[in-house]
Parts: structure tokens; sequence; C-alpha cells
């Protein structure tokens, strides 16, 4: 297999921007493995058995399942590191998709591929909005804003899930390693949206897969943001209307995403909503790297009117 490298020209290849962060954070480059015809089709044969599996559906009734997942996170990280806070289903495959292709990987390539959406997206948003404060909605081990306190230092990164490990997971970690600029917040369930759960002003949230598990079920989250107006909503999430349905390739995750029934007619209810004068949609694009099973890091981005 001949190496390839995502580097911060790819990303700006990509996206058609890359801030300095960003580029910082790729002078370690993001390395693949660039596969034979023979390989592309073993990767392929591979997708097609994991399409045929029973595989578990996202929803409501998971709650039990994302305690116990990060109840084991809790316990590791009281021996470890803040990387005992990368859940245990990144690097579960040898390959990740990158520019609709099947490209061989390490074991935290996805996690990279994740981290420098992010990170890049945060860097072109926040120069437009003065705020001091980002919430993560769905934040489970809180990851993501560990990773991004060490960048972006004046804000404050709160995280928020519907489940009770998130908070205690966060709380050790903070405490334990000293973090001053990342907290928990309480409990937020995206299938029951609490309207007392206040915001503030300057306030930007974000979801970073995690609204996925809601399958079609988004509105009333959509409804409770419209609420509280926040400065702006980053979502980093699988969105089938940004792939290509008549690209085979793409028709792979897009059939994997309706099989685990994730996040399904976000970006419709968006442009609805922008029409309707409720919002600006700032952007809405597809990323070109995902996991295994789906190209699934789209990015969409809105701000309330």
């Amino acid at each position: 297999m001949t190496k390839w490298l995502v580097t911060s020209a790819s990303i700006l290849q990509i996206f058609g921007y890359c801030g300095e962060l960003t580029k910082k954070y790729l002078q370690q480059e993001v390395e693949l493995q660039q596969l034979s015809e023979r390989e592309k089709e073993v990767a392929i044969a591979l997708h097609r058995e994991l399409l045929e599996r029973p595989l578990t559906r996202s929803g409501e009734d998971r709650r039990n399942q994302w305690e116990l997942g990060w109840n084991e996170n809790l316990k590791q990280l009281q021996d470890s590191g803040l990387e005992a806070l990368v859940p245990r289903y990144y690097g579960k495959f040898p390959y990740v998709r990158f520019k609709e292709e099947f490209f061989g990987a390490n074991v935290d390539t996805e996690l990279r591929f994740l981290r420098t959406i992010l990170l890049n997206e945060l860097e072109n948003l926040l120069p437009r909005f003065e705020v001091g404060n980002i919430v993560e909605f769905g934040c489970g081990t809180g990851q993501n804003l560990f990773f991004l306190h060490d960048f972006f230092s004046n804000i404050n990164f709160l995280g928020t899930d519907w489940s009770n490990q998130s908070r205690e997971i966060i709380n050790f970690a903070k405490k334990k390693f000293s973090v001053k600029n990342v907290a928990a917040l309480p409990t937020f369930d995206y299938f029951k949206p609490n309207y007392d759960f206040s915001l503030g002003s300057n306030v930007g949230v974000m979801t970073v897969a995690s609204l996925e598990q809601v399958g079609s079920d988004f509105g009333k989250f959509l409804d409770y943001l419209m609420f509280v107006k926040p400065d702006f909503v980053l979502h980093i999430e699988p969105e089938a209307d940004l792939l290509n349905a008549d690209n085979p390739f793409d028709q792979s995750s897009i059939r994997y995403m309706r099989k685990r029934g994730y996040l399904n007619g976000l970006l419709n209810d968006l442009k609805s909503r922008e029409q309707l004068g409720e919002i600006e949609i700032l952007t809405a694009k597809r990323s070109y790297m995902g996991s295994f099973p789906m190209d699934g890091y789209s990015v969409m981005a809105w701000t309330p009117r």
C-alpha cells in the first residue's frame, strides 16, 4: 500500500479555507494507505457484509447502553490520561473514507479526521461571532471539549448529554487534569428538550456525531434552539442529502445510515426554516472524510434570525 498524507493543503482544497490552528494541528499529517484495486475490492466486500449484519438502530431506547459505555470510559480514565475519553468505536475498522474512496487507516485516523473538521469549522465561525461560551449537546465523554480547550483558551467549553455518566466523566477529568475552561452542564435529552435549560448570551452551540442518534425526531431540538437563540449552531453529522446518491460509493454510506436509523432530513428542515425567515444557513457541505461504514461528518452551520 502506498502512503497518502492528508495535510493543510488537502483541507484547503476540500473546504476552501484552512485556519492557522488547523494548520498547526496538521503539522503531524494524517496518514492513509492508498489501496490497490484488489485491496479496494476486499474493503467493498467487507462493507457489503457489514450491511447484511443485524445492526443496532439508534433511538431513545438506547440510553442505558450509552450509560454503560461511558461508565467504561470513566473507569479507564481513573488510571490513564485524556486519551481514555476517546470512545471505543473509533479505529474499529482498518479503513476510512476519503474523497469518495476507501483508504487503509491507522487506529486514530477517523478521530483525527473529525478533530480536523471541528477545529477548522470553529476557526471559520468564531471571527464572525464574539462568543465566550460554546455548548456541545450530546457531548458524551467530553472528548471534543478537552481537545478544543487547548486551542481556544479564551472560550469556555461546556458539555451536556442525556447520560449521567457524561457529567461525572467531565467533572473527574476537569479536576484530574486541572482544566479551567471545560465544565459539565446538567443533563439534556434531545428527545425531550427542557426549555428551562438556559444558555445565556454570547454562546455558540455544536453537535458532533450525536444528533445522528435521533433519526427523524430532531424537530423538537431545533424548536428548543429557536427558543434559546444561540449566536450560531454547528452540526457535524451524517447528512445523506449532501452525498451523491448516484454514486455507488456514496450509496453504501446512505444505506448504512438508513439501516442504523441515523439522522434523516435535517438539511431539508433547515432550508424550510430559512425560507420562513427563521434562520440563516451559514454553510452546508460534505467533508469527504468519514469512517469505514459511512461518510458521516457533513458540516451544517446556521444562525437564528
